[in-house]
Parts: structure tokens; sequence; C-alpha cells
């Protein structure tokens, strides 16, 4: 796992319910329209779009047993952080998606 600092590992623990310091998933997690941190593994990239504001997440075809979590936190009034996430998901692929904001 790449190092994240405390902050991203207590607030990815607080929407996961997971022990980050022993993490070995991929995440994409935003705080008030910031990125706060990405980690991909070998079978899920995760990369920022090009044409729209967003994440593209591209699941290898057979991975299995593994956890995506792509968190949008929101804190504060105010915020205005519209994305566009599109998962592809590949053949035979077994994996848990954790998406959303709160």
């Amino acid at each position: 796992m790449n190092k994240i600092d405390k902050d991203t590992a207590d607030l990815l623990k607080t929407v996961t319910g997971l022990d980050m310091s022993a993490f070995t998933g991929a995440y994409n997690i935003r705080s008030n329209c910031m990125s706060l941190g990405r980690q991909s593994t070998d079978n899920i990239k995760i990369d920022s779009k090009t044409d729209n504001p967003g994440l593209d997440i591209h699941i290898a075809p057979g991975t299995k047993g593994e956890d995506v979590f792509i968190p949008a936190c929101v804190t504060k009034a105010g915020v205005d952080d519209l994305v566009y996430n599109d998962f592809y998901v590949g053949e035979g692929a077994d994996v848990k998606i954790i998406a959303g904001c709160g």
C-alpha cells in the first residue's frame, strides 16, 4: 500500500470500517471537492477521466475477492461537486464496489 496520511486513513476507516494501515484494495477518496488519495491494484485501475470530471475504474476480467472504495465526503455547506464515474467490469470479475457520498 502507498503511504497515506493519518487524516486520510482515519477518514477512510470511518467510511469503510476498515483499518487502513492494512488496506490492500483500490480506492479514490474525495472530501469537499478535493482528492485526498488514490490507490490502484494490479487488477483494479482508477484513472481520472479525460473528457469530464470524474473517474474511469477498470476491473480486469477474472478479478476475484478485491474491494474498490470510491467515497466522496462532504463536511461543509455549499459544496457543489458533480463528477461522472464509470465502472468497466471485466467478464467473470467478482469484486465489492463501495461508492457514494455522504
